[in-house]
């Protein structure tokens, strides 16, 4: 038992003395810094931005050019207002390669209305045209947007009055999704020749609708449309009022009623039997009809040897015996 007891006081005494010399450690001041020269400093390293790799291209592939930059100028219109202070001439028609956007901004400058642009129509606003007319020659305020609202057209887009101070700027492929307006009657003497879209009904009266629709099929446009209702037997034609004046006037001409070639007459009859009288009648058109038929194969030679012509079922006169099929002679 004393034993166990000066181990453990031994072991108390080890413990204390290593805790006395770790805390002296501690406590010990360390040395300052040092300032080093500033001619012996490091000389800091610039990194310097690593030129774009270009691989090599393929024999015979083209090579990809670089990217331009977008261009962040605004888009502006052509025309300004002190140059439309004469309203009975307007300036020359000038556009070359521009974009129809550009085009637009002016038509909107002419006319004082406001555009609504659907999103469909973003795509085609970028592309380019040409319309430049001839020196000298001036225009009126009509023929100037006339020749426009033509070119847009031509490049689908369709311009669609939406009150007093506005317009749509609609694809002509969507255009009937968009709220274009439905013609139900047919303006008399039919529409200006210009290059407006409308959507046009037709009533037919006497054809079919498939019969009318492949009679008016060519005078579409490409992106033109045609629906059939067939339980009405109409048509909804969507187009330019050009195209639609050359389709109503085909329609007026082939949607007629068949004209009757036979008259029918009604007799009494007072003293013979109707069986009787309907026999002999039968026999007088079978016979007449035998008299045509003879007539008929008695005519000139369309073709082979001549005094020779081509019937069925002929004779020879001289032995009786049948000639070849096709040939009689002529006596």
């Amino acid at each position: 038992m004393n034993n166990i007891c000066n181990h453990l006081m031994n072991l108390g005494a080890v413990s204390v003395l290593v805790l006395g010399v770790a805390l002296a450690q501690d406590q010990t001041p360390q040395p300052a810094a040092v300032p080093v020269p500033a001619q012996n400093r490091p000389t800091p390293v610039t990194r310097r931005p690593l030129n774009p790799v270009r691989r090599p291209t393929a024999p015979g592939a083209a090579a990809t050019p670089p990217a331009a930059p977008a261009s962040s100028e605004p888009l502006e219109p052509t025309l300004d207002k002190s140059m439309l202070k004469n309203k009975s001439t307007m300036p020359g028609l000038k556009y070359k390669k521009n974009p129809i956007e550009i085009v637009l901004m002016d038509y909107a400058l002419v006319t004082g209305k406001t555009l609504l642009t659907s999103p469909g129509v973003q795509p085609l606003l970028k592309n380019e045209i040409t319309l430049e007319s001839q020196e000298g020659v001036p225009l009126t305020r009509e023929e100037y947007l006339d020749a426009i609202e033509s070119v847009l057209s031509m490049n689908g887009i369709v311009l669609e009055p939406f009150g007093e101070k506005f317009l749509k700027v609609l694809p002509l492929k969507t255009v009937r999704t968009d709220g274009i307006r439905i013609q139900m009657d047919t303006p008399d003497g039919g529409y200006p020749e210009k290059s407006q879209v409308v959507s046009q009904m037709i009533q037919l009266k006497a054809i079919a609708v498939s019969e009318a629709q492949k009679a008016i099929e060519g005078f579409k446009r490409p992106d033109g449309l045609i629906q059939t209702f067939e339980r009405t037997n109409s048509l909804l034609v969507t187009d330019t009022q050009e195209n639609v004046n050359r389709m109503l006037e085909i329609i007026k001409f082939i949607d007629q009623p068949l004209v009757a070639t036979e008259e029918v007459h009604v007799r009494v009859i007072r003293f013979a039997k109707a069986d009787e009288i309907k026999k002999r009648l039968e026999e007088i058109v079978a016979e007449s009809q035998k008299q045509s038929q003879a007539k008929e194969e008695i005519k000139a030679n369309t073709s082979g040897s001549p005094g020779f012509t081509r019937t069925a079922g002929a004779t020879s006169p001289l032995t009786g015996r049948p000639l070849p099929p096709g040939l009689s002679r002529l006596t």
